[in-house]
């Protein structure tokens, strides 16, 4: 069986939340290895998994793949995504990382909003 982006994103958003960050950066070494798409809800629904498990690390390689994939639009999604690896990053104590996002937010978009800022 091939993995699908489905399976696979499902399995990394799992293994971050069981705050198995090796596992989760294999599988997603797996998706572009089998050239698999993700789309923007894996990459939300991934990111905010590294938020419950503190993984700000990945989190924020998520973020960076997320918008080179170019999903990051005005919309609530992106706003979400990005609240959650500031979020990520604050619960580790990484707060001027945290800021960096939300500098990168109002640079690039989507346009901040109050759980934003408040994650910041």
């Amino acid at each position: 069986l091939k993995p699908d982006m489905v399976a696979t994103s499902l399995a990394v958003s799992a293994c971050a939340r069981a705050g198995q960050s090796q596992s989760a950066r294999k599988l997603l070494t797996t998706m572009a290895a089998e050239r698999l798409q993700s789309d923007q809800a894996a990459f939300v629904g991934m990111i905010s998994a590294c938020k419950d498990s503190k993984l700000w690390e990945l989190a924020l390689d998520l973020l960076d793949s997320m918008c080179r994939h170019g999903f990051a639009v005005s919309s609530s999604s992106e706003q979400t995504a990005f609240s959650a690896a500031m979020g990520a990053c604050e619960a580790t104590g990484q707060w001027e990382l945290s800021l960096a996002v939300l500098a990168r937010m109002q640079r690039e978009g989507p346009e901040p909003n109050l759980v934003t800022y408040n994650a910041a």
